[in-house]
């Protein structure tokens, strides 16, 4: 069992067999000024550290996430 703070304004929390949890994060958490929450998506481990975060659109060339309607996972895979 672990406990961690996962970013403010979160909008889904989704888990997967293997214990990852993916977290996406409403448009108040998006534009704080700081924190995981600003990335729009995160994936984290089973020990709640951050695995993956969503580029940020300068870094990649990859749209902006300013609020997360829908979030699904299939086993392993978002």
């Amino acid at each position: 069992m672990h406990t961690a703070h996962l970013g403010d304004a979160i909008a889904h929390l989704l888990t997967t067999p293997s214990g990852a949890v993916w977290t996406s994060y409403f448009d108040e958490g998006v534009y704080a000024d700081s924190g995981l929450n600003t990335r729009g998506l995160v994936r984290f481990g089973p020990d709640l550290s951050p695995q993956w975060l969503y580029p940020h659109p300068d870094e990649a060339g990859l749209p902006f996430i300013d609020d997360c309607y829908a979030l699904n996972i299939d086993g392993e895979k978002a």
